[in-house]
């Protein structure tokens, strides 16, 4: 019995010394190496359509009844193309868009009313790309259609204008695959309209109102790169 028991212990031994020693000379399997970061390429063409909220105010000065200041609110819808040059992390870019401006306010005495048909803008812009996240500004000339109405004892009287003014703003644009972005985006936009005659009712004589109008927008849009 004492045989026994002392071979089946020197077999143990023999077995827990071999595990050791293959321990000893373990070789671990292949790592995997980490996902490279998305880093698109903004130079090209691109294309799409963007939509949000305005608001803003209209400062006015008429020749009869004196100044006259009231706000406006409303929303766009519109398309938007441009071109993005890339050099290194700076990117450079031109753009147009032209956009369905739906806003309208009033105030002032007599009753005067503004509201807006569309707006369009020819910008440049500078960004920074951080792989898929390019923040940038921009500037540059728009154009804005609008009625401004006044209402008298002898009804309303109604001119349309087309202004020249100018922009500027800020944003983020986000690229969720290779020709395909999103963004946000904050404008200002100035507008120092032309002076507008309204006869009014007779025997009342007729007075120049001039409009300035300070729009605000926020929207939110997607491009296409091509």
């Amino acid at each position: 019995m004492l045989r026994i028991f002392m071979t089946a212990a020197a077999g143990a031994l023999v077995s827990s010394a071999a595990l050791g020693a293959d321990d000893l000379y373990y070789t671990p399997g292949p790592t995997l190496a980490p996902e490279a970061s998305y880093m698109p390429d903004w130079s090209g063409w691109y294309a799409g359509f963007n939509g949000g909220g305005a608001w803003g105010e209209t400062d006015t000065n008429t020749s009869v009844s004196g100044p006259a200041s009231f706000d406006f609110d409303g929303g766009q819808v519109g398309v938007q193309l441009g071109k993005n040059w890339q050099n290194g992390m700076i990117v450079l870019g031109v753009g147009t868009d032209i956009n369905y401006f739906s806003s309208d306010g009033s105030g002032g005495v007599p009753s005067q009313t503004v509201d807006t048909d569309f707006l369009m803008s020819v910008t440049g812009r500078a960004g920074l790309a951080y792989g898929n996240i390019q923040p940038y500004v921009l500037g540059g000339l728009s154009v804005l259609d609008y009625d401004y109405s006044i209402t008298s004892a002898g009804g309303v009287e109604t001119h349309g204008d087309t202004d020249l003014g100018a922009t500027l703003g800020a944003g983020v644009e986000v690229a969720v695959s290779s020709d395909v972005s999103l963004f946000g985006e904050y404008r200002h936009y100035w507008f120092d309209g032309e002076a507008l005659s309204f006869a009014g009712p007779a025997p009342a004589p007729a007075q120049l109102v001039s409009p300035e109008l300070n729009v605000n927008t926020v929207s939110g849009g997607i491009n296409w790169r091509f």
